[in-house]
């Protein structure tokens, strides 16, 4: 069987999209707009969140975005049918009330700890020149305009840039009346590109002094979601205060909105006209699994499907860019790392100490390896009760065994060509 999914009136794949706006006007799109009621709900001061790459991240901070943001614009159009708007007036009537802080630190990323850091001025700047028109607000003072127009003028010095999140909710608080919700999207990208290029400790101070002055006891913020990869960033970062409520693979808690689940993939499946690939897609892209929930892989089944649903489906995984760092780790694995591997590829299942708090330079031993593997989405806790109360989630921090497995074929198609080309 083939399938084209953009012929006739079949809608296209969002392969690659990241717009909220634009993946639900143009493509066939998942709904997990339940994620706006559970952080609304919650009453986070702030959350970080992580997740392996292609799970769905930035989709879900636009979505946020574009629900939250008052630009003086309706924004029903795109969510009106949605199960958030089947929820009521009590969230419909938060829609467009917010002013919205947002910046991506996804190129924020290099082989010199002065190009990542350039990176991520560019980005600090760009968001500072969205809110231009403060420049120019007389509640101001001449020291405020003076600082607000250096760092989007990208003239500012580190320590004003180290500082501007802070910066800028003050003045968008001070300007608009209304305090700003922060979106930080891929936020420990610079961690993750200096473990690879020897900047790891510069890349983690900066980003501390950036998140604690603008997430700590900042007054003039409404709340805060940072979204990421590995837990390594919020361990690393945010140890000095305990107002971060995270939620990592082994959290209950928004589970479903990172992923496909098993309805929401036969819906797929049907739509397209391949039903009967489900139990392939089951094989290939469904055994990942985060807090006990059972999901897919949405990069990975969105691009199945954009391929024309193949019998025989085929490895995504290999080609993200998060690899790297499995690459990284994997160069020159001692022997019992490569035991365990060996082990894991023959189908087996590997008993080790799952850290999510290990730092992205630790990732050397068995424990680390897995943990890293865990963590990117090549594992699964293979007991999802292991990772469930809090008793059991103790043992995890402290490094007693969790019983691991390789997620699916495609994690383990990928681990194979991984290792064979080491």
């Amino acid at each position: 069987m083939s399938m084209n999914p953009a012929a006739g009136s079949l809608k296209p794949l969002p392969v690659s999209i990241t717009d909220y706006e634009e993946a639900v006007t143009g493509y066939y799109c998942v709904d997990k707009t339940l994620f706006i009621r559970d952080i609304l709900d919650k009453r986070f001061n702030a959350v970080a969140i992580t997740r392996p790459e292609g799970f769905g991240k930035s989709l879900n901070m636009s979505m946020l975005m574009t629900f939250l943001e008052d630009t003086g614009e309706d924004k029903s159009a795109y969510f009106k049918g949605t199960k958030i708007w089947q929820c009521g007036e009590r969230y419909i009537s938060r829609m467009g009330t917010y002013p919205v802080i947002y910046i991506s630190l996804e190129t924020a990323k290099g082989p010199l700890w002065g190009i990542c850091l350039h990176a991520i001025k560019k980005a600090i700047a760009k968001e500072f020149r969205r809110w231009a028109a403060l420049a120019d607000h007389p509640k101001l003072t001449p020291y405020e305009r003076k600082v607000f127009c250096s760092i989007e003028d990208g003239f500012a010095g580190t320590l004003d840039y180290s500082h501007s999140l802070q910066t800028l909710s003050e003045c968008v608080c001070k300007c608009c009346s209304k305090k700003p919700i922060i979106l930080v999207d891929d936020f420990d990208a610079p961690l993750r590109s200096g473990s690879l290029h020897g900047y790891y400790e510069e890349a983690k101070e900066f980003l501390r002094t950036l998140y604690g002055s603008s997430l700590k006891d900042n007054f003039n913020m409404e709340f805060a979601v940072l979204e990421g990869v590995c837990p390594d960033g919020i361990s690393s970062l945010f140890t000095d205060f305990n107002c971060i409520k995270t939620y990592t693979v082994l959290d209950k808690g928004l589970s479903s909105y990172f992923g496909f689940m098993a309805d929401e993939v036969k819906d797929m499946l049907d739509y397209y006209g391949c039903g009967d690939r489900y139990d392939a897609v089951c094989k290939w892209y469904g055994g990942h699994r985060c807090g006990g929930t059972e999901i897919f892989s949405p990069a990975s089944v969105n691009r199945y499907l954009a391929d024309g649903a193949p019998a025989e489906p085929k490895d995504y995984l290999l080609e993200s860019p998060g690899n790297e760092i499995i690459y990284a780790a994997l160069r020159k694995p001692a022997p019992d790392v490569l035991e365990a591997v060996s082990a894991l590829l023959r189908g087996e299942a590997v008993f080790a100490g799952t850290d999510e708090g290990t730092p992205y330079t630790d990732f050397t031993d068995i424990d680390g390896i897995c943990t890293l593997l865990l963590l990117y989405g090549y594992l699964k806790v293979r007991d999802p009760e292991t990772a469930g109360t809090g008793r059991k989630r103790e043992r995890l921090f402290g490094m007693h065994d969790s019983c691991l497995a390789v997620a699916d074929m495609e994690s383990m198609d990928a681990l194979s060509r991984i290792m064979s080309g080491i």
